[in-house]
């Protein structure tokens, strides 16, 4: 978890010998709410020996917790090609973002991934695209920042929400999402001006905040 934004990784695996219930329930509760096409997985792993020793043994992995119909979502990826298609799409939809905005991101060539993120008065906001929906949100989590900036992100948290109308997302911290089919290209202009003009207001609000040093009253 601590590597996950960092690396862009996308599937968590956590292997252990066995597993709490409160850490199964919270693998449950991010494959709930997070968006595609973040996975996260509880394996648990064991030694067996076939035969009479000495015989070599062998790990043997069993996956308890896993994002809900995975199976039938790999059945399709290995049918169609899913995954290489998946991350074409983000290839092309940042791209054609890129294109139209060209201030907003410096995007590396080869970005395939569902999220790209900014530094905003040391703040990290992140635009997303999912299938089903695109979103923004910032950073919340004190592990996410150092001791100072966590302070100026609780200070400001009443006023950012406020004024820029966000909720809470789980564990990733506060914005806003669209439901909107991004499979459909026809939707592409759209989502971009939305993901656009969001990223304006997070970055207006966000400074204004900074530059104030306390929370900004609501207008």
């Amino acid at each position: 978890m601590t590597y996950l934004a960092g690396l862009e990784a996308e599937t968590v695996i956590w292997v252990a010998r066995h597993f709490h219930p409160a850490h199964l329930s919270a693998i449950r509760w991010l494959n709930e709410h997070t968006s595609d096409p973040f996975a996260f997985f509880a394996v648990t792993v064991r030694v067996v020996r076939i035969g009479d020793a000495p015989s070599p043994v062998a790990p043997l992995f069993e996956v308890v917790e896993r994002p809900n119909e995975w199976n039938r979502q790999v059945q399709v990826a290995n049918e169609d090609g899913g995954k290489g298609r998946v991350r074409q799409f983000r290839q092309d939809f940042w791209h054609a973002y890129v294109r139209r905005y060209p201030g907003d991101i410096q995007l590396n060539p080869n970005h395939k991934s569902s999220n790209v993120f900014h530094t905003i008065a040391g703040m990290t906001v992140s635009q997303f695209l999912g299938q089903k929906d695109i979103g923004i949100y910032m950073r919340t989590e004190d592990r996410d920042y150092s001791e100072n900036q966590y302070q100026e992100v609780e200070m400001n948290r009443d006023a950012l929400e406020s004024r820029l109308d966000l909720h809470q997302m789980g564990k990733l911290g506060i914005g806003k999402v669209l439901k909107i089919d991004s499979t459909n290209r026809d939707n592409w202009p759209q989502m971009m001006e939305w993901l656009h003009e969001r990223l304006m207001d997070f970055r207006r609000v966000i400074e204004q905040c900074s530059a104030a040093g306390e929370a900004t009253p609501v207008e």
